[in-house]
This record gives structure tokens, sequence and C-alpha cells, in this order.
């Protein structure tokens, strides 16, 4: 939230939805920054006045000094805002081009090992592991003593392993899980023998592409995005978020409104990535028909907010003491977890493909952020996988 003057020097409150949690207010909107707001949407403060309210991230342009759509009134503080960005508009010598960025230097001068490892680190990241290998083999050949490549090129070997042959260490996993706050492992998705098709009325389902039996590993996916509540946890209590939509009139509490924020940032962030999301089920909402503007992706906050209503799941960080607990209610215990709410949820986007049947044939379990698909009977090849 901040104070915002306009062209003709009229003051109003803006509130900026779903920025980085991680960055400070002064650091995303700092004092003198000029900016387009597209399609401003007017809403009654509490203090009986209007502001401006912003859903989505692209529908804030910054400008830049110098930008011909600066406005050319304002505050005499705004009207001598200046930026060292501004030089490169102009003809520096290549020593003034060296001092007002080391990156304009000869690119020969530059480290090619560390170029290897942000490289690497990238492909890494986008789960892009195959290529991860490679590049970090070449680190490896070019630079035999570097200790940090060798590891990192182990690491990724283990990822590629799990991404291809669905090769866990699954008391590893849930080890980590038991460490970590919030429990984000670093390990990779494996894709069984199953592939997305229609399926009939039912919209798309998930299907064998070959006969798999009972207890076989169908899916271990890592969450598109992830949001950890511990359960009982007072300090969360104290700070939980509230998110009211105003395309919906709906009010969202918890970890699935801090969802909203991590899968919006996530998509503005890595445009390839998110047809992943767009291109799950959304209902009836009509979302926009491009995918960017003004140089910058487009990211429609209210589709991702649909999808995450009708897709998104809740779990708990293990699901073996849910299960085990509920196996003991059987015999006449009162199961552990019987009153308890989980409230921890993410983005699991094959699994969310899995339709509902009475008559289920897997059953799926959470490890952290992993979610582990196993077939509990056999199953022939071209048949729709369903969850109870």
């Amino acid at each position: 939230m901040a104070i915002v003057e306009d062209e003709m020097e009229d003051v109003l409150c803006l509130q900026l939805y779903h920025q980085d949690v991680d960055r400070a207010n002064d650091d995303i909107l700092p004092q003198g920054t000029v900016f387009i707001i597209k399609e401003p949407y007017l809403k009654l403060m509490a203090d009986g006045n209007y502001g401006i309210r912003v859903d989505h991230l692209s529908d804030i342009v910054y400008l830049p000094v110098g930008d011909h759509r600066f406005p050319r009134v304002g505050s005499e503080g705004l009207r001598n805002t200046c930026s060292y960005t501004r030089a490169f508009d102009c003809s520096p010598t290549p020593d003034e081009e060296r001092a007002i960025c080391p990156a304009l230097c000869d690119l020969e001068s530059a480290s090619t090992s560390v170029f290897l490892s942000r490289k690497a680190e990238a492909l890494y990241q986008l789960q892009r592991y195959r290529e991860c290998c490679v590049v970090l083999t070449t680190h490896r050949v070019e630079y035999p003593d570097n200790i940090q490549a060798k590891n990192d090129l182990t690491r990724a070997v283990e990822r590629l392993v799990e991404q291809v042959k669905g090769r866990y260490h699954f008391q590893q996993l849930y080890r980590e899980a038991s460490k970590l706050r919030p429990p984000c492992l670093d390990h990779s998705s494996h894709t069984g023998p199953v592939a997305v098709k229609h399926s009939g009325s039912r919209g798309r389902g998930l299907f064998t592409t070959e006969a798999v039996k009972a207890g076989d590993l169908l899916l271990c996916e890592k969450a598109f995005s992830y949001a950890f509540a511990q359960p009982g946890d007072s300090e969360y209590d104290k700070h939980v978020s509230l998110l009211i939509s105003p395309e919906t009139n709906t009010m969202t509490l918890g970890a699935q409104a801090e969802l909203l924020t991590m899968t919006v940032q996530k998509m503005h962030r890595n445009p390839s990535l998110a047809s992943t999301i767009t291109d799950l089920h959304h209902g009836s909402y009509k979302s926009v028909e491009i995918s960017d503007a003004d140089d910058a992706p487009v990211v429609d906050t209210f589709l991702v907010e649909r999808v995450i209503f009708l897709t998104s799941f809740g779990c708990p960080l293990p699901s073996r003491e849910t299960i085990m607990s509920s196996r003991l209610g059987t015999y006449g215990q009162k199961p552990k977890y019987e009153d308890e709410k989980f409230h921890s949820c993410g983005i699991w986007p094959i699994a969310s493909y899995i339709n509902h049947s009475c008559n289920s044939n897997a059953r799926g379990a959470f490890i952290g952020d992993m979610m582990i698909v196993r077939a509990t009977r056999d199953i022939a090849a071209n048949t729709e996988i369903t969850f109870w």
C-alpha cells in the first residue's frame, strides 16, 4: 500500500496485490517511481475515500525517465527525478561504458566458469536436468579443479535419474520433509505410464498408456507452487492471510491466499511456464486471449484464482501418519488427526487431471511438496486413473 499522485496532482491510496513477499515495500515502489495503471479499479477504502486496487501484475507499467509517456506535470521532486539508465541513450566512451555497467565489458574478459555455473543453475531450477547435465559436463571438462561444478553435476544426475527412471529414496524424502520448513524438497518430478486424454462428459482425465500392477508408481510430481502452514502454529495463526476477490466477491483465508500470490509471481517471472497453469480446468471463466503486452507477460490473476479453487490439493506434511492413524481408528481408537485440519495446499498440474470415482483405482500421498500416486489394483492399458 502506498500514497500516489496523479498528473493532476490529486492524491489517493494505491494497493498492489500479489507482490513479491520477500521484497520490502520501499523496494517494490520507491518514492518518485512513475508508472501507468491499466484499467484502474477504484474501491472504497475504510476511511470513506476512494483508492486504486491492482490485482494483476501486468496492469502496472513502470516508466523510466525519458520515456515518451513520462508526465510533464507533477511535483517538483518528480520533475527533478533522474536515472542513470538514461546514460545508455548517449554515446559514452569505452571507459564510461565500463563505469556505467560491467556487463558491457568485453565478453572475452568475463568468467566462462561463472557463466556456465549460472546457466546450469537456471536450467536446474527450470527442471531441465538433461540440458543442465550437458552444461555441467562441459564445465567439468574445461575446469576440472572446480569442486562445486563436480557436486552440481552429481546433484543434476540424481535429479535426471528421478525424472526419467522414477527412482526415489522415499525414506530420504520423508526425512527431508520432516526437517525442512517449508518442506520444499530438492527433487524432480517423474511421470510414469500415464497421459492426459479426453474423458467424455468428465472433460479431461489421466489415463494409463500401458498395463500396470497394483503398487506401481504412476506419478511422483513436485508442486508447481506450494503454500505451507504448520498445523497448530500460533505464530502462523497471528499472521494468516486474508484475500477478498472483487471478481467473485469471495474471501480466501490462509495458505490458499498465499498460494495465489506464489503462483502468479512464478508465472510472471517465468512466462514459458504459464501455460502449465492456464491449460488447467478453470470452469466457465473467460480469460484474456493475449499472453504479453507492453513487452511484459500478461498474467490473469482471476484465472489463476479459479484454477486454484478447482484444481488445487490440500495436503498434510506427510501422509503416512494420517493413513496409519485412520487405520487405527477402524479398530476403535480415535485417529490422531481426526479433528486436525491441514491448511497447506499446492498445485500439482498433472495430478489435477485425475477425476473422482467411488470405485477408484489409485491413491495419492504427500511428502512435503511431492505428491506420489500409485495404483491400488492392476489396471489395464488405456484405463482412466481415478481417486476416491
